[in-house]
Protein backbone atom coordinates (compact mmCIF):
# COMPACT_ATOMS: atom_id res chain seq x y z
CA UNK A 1 0.00 0.00 0.00
CA UNK A 2 0.98 3.60 -1.04
CA UNK A 3 1.76 6.08 1.85
CA UNK A 4 0.71 9.51 1.43
CA UNK A 5 4.59 10.16 2.14
CA UNK A 6 5.53 8.57 -0.80
CA UNK A 7 4.64 11.70 -2.66
CA UNK A 8 7.45 13.40 -1.29
CA UNK A 9 11.11 13.48 -3.05
CA UNK A 10 13.92 12.38 -0.58
CA UNK A 11 17.57 11.41 -1.33
CA UNK A 12 20.21 10.30 0.78
CA UNK A 13 24.17 11.27 0.29
CA UNK A 14 27.51 11.11 1.25
CA UNK A 15 28.80 14.73 1.94
CA UNK A 16 32.14 15.28 1.61
CA UNK A 17 32.68 18.21 3.60
CA UNK A 18 30.60 16.90 6.26
CA UNK A 19 31.99 13.54 6.28
CA UNK A 20 28.58 12.55 7.13
CA UNK A 21 25.73 10.76 4.68
CA UNK A 22 22.71 13.40 5.01
CA UNK A 23 18.83 12.60 3.77
CA UNK A 24 16.90 15.38 2.43
CA UNK A 25 13.59 16.08 1.92
CA UNK A 26 13.78 19.44 -0.41
CA UNK A 27 9.99 19.23 -0.83
CA UNK A 28 8.98 19.20 2.75
CA UNK A 29 11.78 21.55 4.81
CA UNK A 30 15.08 22.72 4.09
CA UNK A 31 18.09 20.60 6.20
CA UNK A 32 17.67 16.95 6.83
CA UNK A 33 18.92 14.33 8.96
CA UNK A 34 23.09 12.83 8.78
CA UNK A 35 24.77 10.07 10.19
CA UNK A 36 27.48 7.64 9.47
CA UNK A 37 25.58 4.47 7.80
CA UNK A 38 23.36 5.17 4.76
CA UNK A 39 20.24 2.96 5.71
CA UNK A 40 19.92 4.43 9.31
CA UNK A 41 19.78 7.97 7.64
CA UNK A 42 16.97 6.82 5.10
CA UNK A 43 14.89 5.68 8.00
CA UNK A 44 15.47 8.16 10.08
CA UNK A 45 14.56 10.92 7.70
CA UNK A 46 11.04 8.98 6.54
CA UNK A 47 10.33 9.27 10.80
CA UNK A 48 10.93 13.05 10.34
CA UNK A 49 8.94 12.71 6.73
CA UNK A 50 5.51 10.69 9.04
CA UNK A 51 5.90 12.88 11.58
CA UNK A 52 5.57 16.15 9.76
CA UNK A 53 2.71 15.51 7.84
CA UNK A 54 0.99 14.06 11.66
CA UNK A 55 1.83 17.67 11.98
CA UNK A 56 0.27 19.15 9.28
CA UNK A 57 -3.07 16.86 9.54
CA UNK A 58 -3.33 18.04 13.18
CA UNK A 59 -2.94 21.45 11.59
CA UNK A 60 -5.29 21.22 9.09
CA UNK A 61 -2.91 22.46 6.76
CA UNK A 62 -1.94 20.90 3.63
CA UNK A 63 1.14 19.94 3.00
CA UNK A 64 4.10 22.40 2.30
CA UNK A 65 6.25 22.65 -1.36
CA UNK A 66 9.88 24.35 -0.55
CA UNK A 67 11.82 25.34 -3.38
CA UNK A 68 14.90 26.53 -3.68
CA UNK A 69 17.93 24.12 -5.69
CA UNK A 70 18.99 26.69 -8.41
CA UNK A 71 20.91 29.21 -6.77
CA UNK A 72 20.98 32.43 -8.50
CA UNK A 73 21.55 35.93 -6.51
CA UNK A 74 18.66 34.75 -4.19
CA UNK A 75 16.63 31.23 -2.83
CA UNK A 76 13.01 31.36 -2.59
CA UNK A 77 11.63 29.46 0.26
CA UNK A 78 8.04 28.61 -0.06
CA UNK A 79 6.65 27.24 3.43
CA UNK A 80 2.37 26.79 3.27
CA UNK A 81 1.85 30.35 0.89
CA UNK A 82 3.99 32.27 3.04
CA UNK A 83 7.30 33.53 0.79
CA UNK A 84 11.04 34.28 2.48
CA UNK A 85 13.65 35.53 0.05
CA UNK A 86 17.30 34.95 1.57
CA UNK A 87 20.38 35.94 -0.32
CA UNK A 88 22.40 33.60 -0.91
CA UNK A 89 25.45 34.83 0.34
CA UNK A 90 24.17 35.40 3.77
CA UNK A 91 25.80 33.20 6.47
CA UNK A 92 26.07 32.27 9.68
CA UNK A 93 29.32 34.22 11.32
CA UNK A 94 29.18 33.23 15.40
CA UNK A 95 26.62 31.49 17.86
CA UNK A 96 26.13 32.71 20.87
CA UNK A 97 24.11 30.38 23.35
CA UNK A 98 22.85 31.41 27.26
CA UNK A 99 20.54 29.33 29.37
CA UNK A 100 17.31 30.90 27.48
CA UNK A 101 18.38 32.17 24.40
CA UNK A 102 19.91 31.46 21.17
CA UNK A 103 21.61 34.34 19.44
CA UNK A 104 23.26 33.95 15.88
CA UNK A 105 25.30 36.93 13.84
CA UNK A 106 25.10 37.07 10.21
CA UNK A 107 27.12 38.10 8.04
CA UNK A 108 25.14 40.95 6.44
CA UNK A 109 25.44 42.42 9.86
CA UNK A 110 22.27 41.01 11.70
CA UNK A 111 21.61 39.34 14.80
CA UNK A 112 18.89 37.04 15.22
CA UNK A 113 17.68 35.48 18.50
CA UNK A 114 14.99 32.81 19.14
CA UNK A 115 14.23 30.98 22.41
CA UNK A 116 16.12 27.84 23.72
CA UNK A 117 12.82 26.40 24.53
CA UNK A 118 12.18 25.92 20.47
CA UNK A 119 15.54 23.08 20.81
CA UNK A 120 15.17 20.93 23.48
CA UNK A 121 17.96 19.01 22.93
CA UNK A 122 20.29 23.19 23.20
CA UNK A 123 17.55 23.65 26.27
CA UNK A 124 19.07 20.00 28.13
CA UNK A 125 22.48 20.23 27.46
CA UNK A 126 24.71 21.66 29.37
CA UNK A 127 26.44 25.24 29.23
CA UNK A 128 29.94 23.60 27.94
CA UNK A 129 28.24 21.28 25.62
CA UNK A 130 26.07 24.08 23.65
CA UNK A 131 29.23 26.00 23.41
CA UNK A 132 31.16 23.40 21.78
CA UNK A 133 29.69 24.12 18.16
CA UNK A 134 30.71 23.69 14.64
CA UNK A 135 29.63 25.46 11.47
CA UNK A 136 28.37 23.69 8.87
CA UNK A 137 27.35 23.66 5.17
CA UNK A 138 29.54 26.74 4.72
CA UNK A 139 27.79 28.87 7.13
CA UNK A 140 24.36 27.99 6.24
CA UNK A 141 24.05 25.14 9.48
CA UNK A 142 25.58 24.99 12.86
CA UNK A 143 26.43 21.22 14.57
CA UNK A 144 26.64 20.86 18.43
CA UNK A 145 28.15 17.40 18.35
CA UNK A 146 28.17 16.66 22.00
CA UNK A 147 24.06 16.92 21.43
CA UNK A 148 23.50 15.96 18.35
CA UNK A 149 21.46 18.83 17.14
CA UNK A 150 21.65 20.51 14.00
CA UNK A 151 20.03 23.73 13.08
CA UNK A 152 20.22 25.79 9.69
CA UNK A 153 20.29 29.58 8.86
CA UNK A 154 16.98 29.19 7.42
CA UNK A 155 15.09 27.64 9.94
CA UNK A 156 16.39 30.02 12.84
CA UNK A 157 15.42 32.95 9.92
CA UNK A 158 11.99 31.34 9.75
CA UNK A 159 11.74 31.11 13.48
CA UNK A 160 10.63 27.63 13.21
CA UNK A 161 11.39 25.07 16.67
CA UNK A 162 12.83 21.85 16.38
CA UNK A 163 10.74 19.51 14.42
CA UNK A 164 11.75 16.61 16.33
CA UNK A 165 9.61 14.54 17.79
CA UNK A 166 8.53 14.00 21.83
CA UNK A 167 9.62 9.99 21.39
CA UNK A 168 12.70 10.95 19.23
CA UNK A 169 13.32 13.13 22.15
CA UNK A 170 12.96 11.15 25.34
CA UNK A 171 15.20 8.36 23.36
CA UNK A 172 17.63 10.79 23.31
CA UNK A 173 17.15 12.19 26.85
CA UNK A 174 17.14 8.41 27.98
CA UNK A 175 20.25 7.46 26.21
CA UNK A 176 22.08 10.21 27.46
CA UNK A 177 21.10 9.31 31.32
CA UNK A 178 21.80 5.89 30.59
CA UNK A 179 25.35 7.06 29.44
CA UNK A 180 25.47 9.33 33.03
CA UNK A 181 25.90 12.61 30.95
CA UNK A 182 24.43 15.83 32.60
CA UNK A 183 21.74 17.69 31.97
CA UNK A 184 21.41 21.45 33.04
CA UNK A 185 18.75 20.36 35.22
CA UNK A 186 21.25 17.64 37.19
Amino acid sequence: MKRQTDIYHRWVAWSEQDQTYIGRCPDLFRGGVHGDKALKVARELQQVIDEWERLLEENQRPPCSISGNKRLHYMRIQVCFNTLTIDSHLRIEDVKVDSSTLRIDLSDGRSVSAPLVWYPRLLNGTARERRKWQMIGDGLGIHWPDLDEDLSMDGILQGRPSFESPKSFQKWLTARKKKGQATRWS
